[in-house]
């Protein structure tokens, strides 16, 4: 699956351009303020869709963060970055429980949407 063309051809944008990073995050405090920047993100990526983010409801927001605290530490979520020169682009808000992964909720930076960020994270993620 990484030997296909949608998942090489960002990969090699970004790398050619800047540096490039992916970092699962432990650390509670730096999970919550990128927990910020995930929403922000990801409402801004369907703000001009027939379907708004479910983040634009606060209790949604509340919902996410209480997982967040509670499920972190245990390992049980994956809160996910890739960062292009220092700058979020993508995250991913998944689980991982028994051995099993769960693809769960994405966001990316709708900035650099036609080097397809959300296709780069998904490479990580693989």
């Amino acid at each position: 699956m990484l030997r296909k063309d949608s998942l090489k051809r960002p990969y090699h944008y970004f790398r050619a351009h800047g540096e490039l990073v992916y970092a699962e995050l432990t650390a509670l405090n730096e999970a919550r303020t990128c927990l910020a920047q995930f929403f922000d993100q990801h409402i801004r990526r369907w703000q001009d869709t027939g379907s708004p983010s479910l983040f634009t409801n606060p209790r949604n927001k509340e919902f996410y963060a209480e997982l967040l605290e509670r499920l972190l530490p245990t390992g049980w979520l994956v809160f996910s970055v890739v960062r292009f020169n220092q700058q979020p682009i993508a995250f991913h808000f998944g689980f991982e429980f028994a051995g099993r992964f769960l693809w769960y909720k994405p966001s990316f930076d709708t900035y650099y949407r036609k080097h397809s960020p959300g296709n780069l994270l998904l490479r990580f993620l693989l």
